[in-house]
């Protein structure tokens, strides 16, 4: 395999990673419910990007709310979700 081979490889495999991305998201019923709960939204799927929001929250208090907590969400407020999709396995 050549260097051109190769590269197409890469860019080929970087755009399944995304696109079965977007069909776990899209299948993730609480994350759909949850987006459908804010007015507005942007998915930020730029790794650098997300990395510097993780730094930046564990750099404060977070608050973390559960399915029981009663949201106290306030208007004109930007409020960040981080997401994680790792499959959580459980053993009996």
């Amino acid at each position: 395999m050549n260097n051109k081979q190769r590269k197409k490889l890469k860019i080929l495999k970087y755009t399944n990673e995304d696109n079965i991305k977007k069909i776990q998201w899209k299948n993730n019923i609480l994350l759909q419910e949850c987006l459908n709960n804010l007015e507005t939204y942007q998915i930020i799927s730029d790794d650098a990007i997300i990395r510097q929001i993780v730094k930046i929250a564990s750099g404060i208090e977070i608050k973390r709310r559960f399915h029981s907590d009663i949201p106290m969400i306030e208007k004109n407020h930007d409020y960040y979700i981080v997401w994680d999709n790792e499959r959580v396995h459980y053993q009996m």
